[in-house]
């Protein structure tokens, strides 16, 4: 978590910390955390879901975490803002593309 705090801070200074979920897939038969699932480009690859905080500019990251399998892109992010309280970051303004938007019956 002490690594986390510090790229926070070494990316702030330049940049803006912007959020992401991304899929990675694997060739590979002996990972296990790899899973099948639906990923954006199409392939038909196991796969393991990141979510990202990473700078703007650089793209290094300043926090990630492996996400459980089949989770909503909604549920994620409330998850994920309680999981960089640590990060002690004075401000967040979230925007977000339509993957994160759902709207409340």
């Amino acid at each position: 978590m002490k690594f986390f705090s510090l790229q926070a801070g070494r990316r702030l200074e330049t940049e803006f910390l912007a959020f992401d979920i991304t899929s990675i897939s694997s060739c590979s038969e002996l990972i296990r955390q790899v899973k099948y699932g639906k990923n954006k480009e199409g392939d038909r690859l196991p796969q393991t879901n990141l979510a990202l905080l990473l700078g703007e500019q650089s793209g290094l990251p300043a926090y990630y975490r492996k996400l459980p399998d089949n989770v909503s892109d909604v549920k994620t992010i409330a998850s994920h803002l309680k999981d960089i309280t640590f990060l002690k970051l004075d401000k967040i303004k979230l925007f977000v593309d339509r993957g994160f938007y759902s709207s409340l019956p």
